[in-house]
C-alpha cells in the first residue's frame, strides 16, 4: 500500500481538549491541534510509514473521510478520519500529518460515513487492552463486529514462483453480543446466542428453529437480536 501522506507522526492526544464556546457543544478545529501539541511539549517526527512496502490495506477504507467523534462527556467533534483495522487504531489527519487517537475509552461513539463505532474497555486485568467495534445494532442487547486484517508474511522466490511481499488481507470478523453494558459474549453458535439470551432461552431457541436462522449469517443475526430486543 502506498501511504500518499509523505509526513506522518503518530502523536498521541486525549479527545478532552479545551473548547471555550459559551457552554454549548463546539466541533473540534483541527487547525488547533498544532498548538494543542506544542502546548504538551509533543515532538512531531517524520516517521517512513511502515506499511509502505506491504501489499493490500490495513483500513477499513484508505482514503480519510469526514467522521464524526462524540465523547462521553457529551462533546462533538468533526474532522477527517479513517480506521486501521490491523493496529486497531483511529486515526485523525491535521496539516499534513497523522495523529492517533489517545484515551479511547473516553469515546461514546465514532461515526464514519455508514459505520459506527464503540470503544469497549477491557474488563478485567486478564483480558488485556479494549478495542473498537462496529455497532450493528443497538438496544438492550448491542450486536458487535470486530473486524479483522492478517498480515501475511511474505514467501522467497522458489523455482518457477516469483517472490511475493507481505500482504494484509481481510481476516475472519468475529461477532459478538453486549447485553446492558455487561461482558462481551462471543457469538460462535446457536448454543452461544441460546446463552447468552438465556433470560429468554425457550423463545430465542424456538425462534432460530421457526425461522431456519444461522448463528453464521449477519442478516439471520440481525433478526434474532431485534426480535429478543422486543421481548
Amino acid at each position: 500500500m502506498k501511504n500518499r501522506i509523505s509526513k506522518i507522526a503518530l502523536i498521541i492526544f486525549s479527545l478532552f481538549i479545551p473548547v471555550l464556546s459559551n457552554g454549548q457543544e463546539t466541533d473540534l478545529d483541527f487547525l488547533k491541534l498544532d498548538n494543542y501539541v506544542k502546548y504538551h511539549n509533543h515532538e512531531a517526527s517524520n516517521t517512513i510509514d511502515s506499511y509502505n512496502q506491504i501489499d493490500g490495506t490495513p483500513y477499513l477504507h484508505e482514503e480519510f473521510s469526514q467522521g464524526k467523534v462524540t465523547t462521553k462527556d457529551s462533546k462533538a467533534y468533526q474532522g477527517l478520519f479513517r480506521y486501521d483495522i490491523y493496529a486497531d487504531n483511529m486515526e485523525f489527519e491535521s496539516l499534513g500529518f497523522v495523529f492517533i487517537i489517545k484515551d479511547p475509552w473516553t469515546i461514546e461513539t465514532m461515526i464514519l460515513g455508514s459505520h459506527t463505532f464503540v470503544y469497549i474497555p477491557q474488563l478485567d486485568e486478564t483480558s488485556g487492552r479494549g478495542a473498537y467495534y462496529e455497532l450493528i445494532l443497538p438496544g438492550k442487547c448491542r450486536l458487535l463486529q470486530n473486524r479483522k486484517v492478517v498480515l501475511n508474511e511474505p514467501q522467497k522466490a522458489k523455482p518457477y514462483v516469483d517472490a511475493k511481499p507481505a500482504s494484509f488481507s481481510k481476516g475472519k470478523d468475529v461477532y459478538y453480543l453486549q447485553i446492558e453494558n455487561q461482558s462481551l459474549q462471543k457469538i460462535t453458535g446457536k448454543k452461544s446466542l441460546i446463552e447468552a439470551l438465556e433470560d429468554h432461552g425457550p423463545a430465542i431457541k424456538a425462534y432460530l428453529k421457526q425461522n431456519s436462522l444461522s448463528s453464521k449469517k449477519l442478516a439471520d443475526l440481525i433478526d434474532l437480536i431485534n426480535y429478543y430486543n422486543r421481548l
